[in-house]
C-alpha cells in the first residue's frame, strides 16, 4: 500500500513561491532588524486555534522568503493568507491521527532585540508567530486527548519553564529560569500540574535553602502551585505515589 504525503497533509502541492532563485533558499532565516515592508499575516479562522494562541488571531510572515501554495483535498483550512485568502494553515484527519500543515517555509521568525552574548535567548518574535506555533502544539495535544504535564500561568515570555522527570523516584522537578535582565523580582506566577493517570500527589516542596512544604489543592486531575517570588531561578519538587 502506497502512502502519499499529500494524503496525510490533506492538500495537493501547487508551487513554492519566493522572491529569488531556488539556490538562494536558506536553511534558516536570521533577521537583525525587522523589515518595514513585505509583511503579510496568517489570519486564523477556527475558534479551536484562537483559543490556544494567547489571544492572537493572526501571525506575521514575510511571504517573499518562501511559502508553499497548496490546494485543499481532504484538509480543512483553519488559517488564511490575508492578502489573497488562500490556505496557510490546514488541519487534516488521516487514519487514526491528525496532521497540521503550515504553509510558510520558515516558521517562528524573529529579529535580534539586543546585542547579547547568548543571542537566541533575546530575540523578539514577529507578532503572533510564537503564539501560532504554540497554538498548533496545543491543538495537536487536544486532538489526541493529551495534556501537557505542566503549564505556566501569568508568566513573562522570557522566563523558561523546564521539567525534569525521575521515573524511578516518582518525582518531577519543575524549574523556572528568568532570562529577562530587566525584571529582578518575579511574582504571581502559577504552575498547573496535570496529574498523570493512575498517580496521586504525595508531596510538593521547595528544596532550598531548606526543605519547605508547599500548600496545594487538588481539583479534578490538576494542581495549581503559586510560586514564591524569585529573581533568577526557582525550582520545586512534586512527588507522586
Amino acid at each position: 500500500m502506497r502512502i502519499y504525503i499529500a494524503d496525510i497533509f490533506g492538500v495537493n502541492y501547487v508551487s513554492t513561491e519566493f522572491d529569488g532563485a531556488a539556490q538562494d533558499t536558506c536553511m534558516y532565516v536570521e533577521r537583525h532588524i525587522k523589515p518595514n515592508s513585505g509583511i503579510t499575516k496568517i489570519k486564523l479562522t477556527a475558534k479551536v486555534y484562537t483559543e490556544n494562541t494567547e489571544g492572537k488571531k493572526d501571525a506575521e510572515y514575510e511571504k517573499k522568503i518562501g511559502y508553499d501554495k497548496i490546494a485543499l483535498t481532504t484538509g480543512k483550512s483553519v488559517g488564511l493568507w490575508d492578502d489573497d485568502g488562500t490556505p496557510a494553515l490546514v488541519e487534516n484527519k488521516y487514519g487514526k491521527g491528525y496532521c497540521i500543515f503550515i504553509s510558510p517555509l520558515y516558521l517562528g521568525l524573529s529579529h535580534t532585540s539586543m546585542n547579547w552574548t547568548v543571542n537566541p535567548l533575546y530575540n523578539n518574535y514577529w507578532n503572533g508567530s510564537r503564539e501560532l506555533l504554540a497554538g498548533c502544539v496545543r491543538r495537536a495535544l487536544d486532538l489526541r486527548g493529551i495534556a501537557l504535564p505542566v503549564e505556566v500561568i501569568n508568566c513573562d515570555k522570557l522566563i523558561e519553564l523546564s521539567l525534569k522527570i525521575q521515573e524511578n523516584k516518582k518525582r518531577w522537578m519543575v524549574h523556572l529560569l528568568n532570562m529577562n535582565p530587566t525584571i529582578t523580582n518575579i511574582s504571581n506566577i502559577e504552575v498547573r500540574i496535570n496529574i498523570p493517570v493512575g498517580k496521586t500527589i504525595k508531596d510538593i516542596y521547595y528544596i532550598y535553602p531548606d526543605k519547605q512544604k508547599i500548600e496545594y489543592k487538588t481539583e479534578d486531575a490538576t494542581v495549581k502551585v503559586k510560586v514564591r517570588n524569585f529573581d533568577i531561578h526557582e525550582m520545586f519538587v512534586v512527588e507522586f505515589e
